[in-house]
């Protein structure tokens, strides 16, 4: 028997033209997470994509597998220190994508935590671990499992973990007191709002070509220090002038220390929060450096269900992932309109945008609903300036 054992699936590589865009374009695997349009040259190319949705439970392996990578079920290991035991999933929200257990924290994690939820939610809180979209708050007890590593957002999709046998790392040092969030009074946008009239339709590569440089990662923290140390949230911000941005209130909720990072030069951007209306997500960021902002905003009242849509983000720190979607409902909700779409959007890709296929800004990604299929949602753009 040959070391690489049956019952271990080799992912491959992430030579795919899809690779890191939050769908698994594999055609070995299927289900929830898999592309719609699957061809034999992706098989064992887009690795990141199908490891990730194959932990979540969002696809499975329809023949046999190739030895090596991970199992295809849960193996046993023995208690050690240092390593977490993310238990079953027999939470009512296992497999949604979302981390409900309560002894994790980061922008994979759920919104709303409770405690019958601990330990219950196993495969996405450890496919959200393994991607560095969360990690394990301090005094949260744990054993059996994986390594737990230190804290902060994942330097990319080259560093997850490959295989569950990889030693224990030290435990992450315990955290400075956190600084309380003190919400600044909500200002609309007051510069000009460039709408886009008579605009052409663009192929997908075109689109994607034309507004990636006004996507920005955006780290916040609760402390100046734990922002040097690369710990705190991770989400997405737009670019809409030479020095606003836009995003979601829920990525810097509690985290009032943030910057942006312009990956094209790596070059990180003192950025403020100068507007918030929490309730309706709105937030608006200010810095005194120069932005690259997105060419044209669509208004909420000329948007048609049907429309072809793409949503660019950040999700769990896979940088710029584009996809494609349609807007499948406008609805008014708090006093504000909102874009249901089928493009996806993953924890991470929050404050990102959903541009139409002339490249305007449609809306800022928000949220999902859990137990449900591609039911998104975006803030209309034309809102931040209500």
């Amino acid at each position: 028997m040959p070391s690489l054992a049956q019952g271990y699936i080799d992912f491959g590589t992430n030579s795919s033209r899809w690779a890191f865009n939050g769908e698994c374009d594999d055609p070995r695997f299927a289900g929830p997470g898999a592309a719609a349009v699957l061809v034999p040259e992706d098989t064992t190319a887009d690795a990141a994509d199908c490891e990730a949705a194959f932990r979540m439970g969002a696809v499975w392996l329809q023949g046999s597998g190739v030895p090596s990578k991970m199992p295809m079920a849960p193996q046993p290991v023995a208690p050690q220190s240092g390593l977490i035991d993310f238990g079953t999933n027999t939470s009512r929200w296992a497999f949604d994508g979302e981390c409900d257990d309560p002894r994790f924290a980061g922008p994979g994690a759920a919104a709303v935590l409770v405690p019958e939820d601990t330990m219950a939610d196993a495969a996405d809180c450890e496919a959200a671990f393994r991607m560095g979209s969360i990690w394990l708050q301090e005094a949260a007890p744990g054993l059996i499992g994986m390594p737990i590593t230190p804290k902060g957002p994942p330097p990319g999709p080259e560093a997850m973990p490959q295989s569950p046998e990889a030693a224990p790392p030290a435990q992450a040092a315990a955290e400075p007191p956190a600084t309380p969030m003190d919400w600044p009074v909500w200002a609309p946008v007051t510069t000009e709002r460039r709408d886009a009239q008579d605009a052409t339709a663009m192929e997908p590569q075109e689109v994607f070509a034309a507004v990636e440089g006004s996507i920005y990662l955006l780290l916040a923290a609760a402390t100046p220090e734990a922002l040097v140390a690369g710990e705190g949230s991770l989400g997405t911000a737009v670019a809409i002038s030479k020095h606003l941005a836009l995003t979601n209130c829920h990525v810097v909720e509690d985290a009032p220390f943030m910057t942006l990072v312009d990956e094209a030069s790596d070059e990180e951007i003192a950025i403020e929060l100068i507007s918030a209306d929490p309730e309706t997500d709105r937030c608006i960021l200010r810095t005194d450096n120069w932005l690259r902002p997105i060419k044209a905003i669509r208004p909420a009242g000329s948007l048609t269900v049907g429309e072809r849509v793409y949503s660019i983000g950040n999700p769990s720190g896979l940088s710029k992932t584009f996809a494609e979607g349609l807007i499948s409902g406008v609805r008014e909700d708090g006093g504000i309109t909102l874009v249901q779409t089928s493009a996806p959007i993953s924890p991470g890709s929050s404050g990102g945008a959903l541009v139409d296929a002339s490249g305007a800004l449609v809306g800022i990604t928000t949220f999902l609903l859990r137990d449900t299929q591609n039911l998104n949602f975006a803030i209309s753009a034309s809102a931040f300036w209500e």
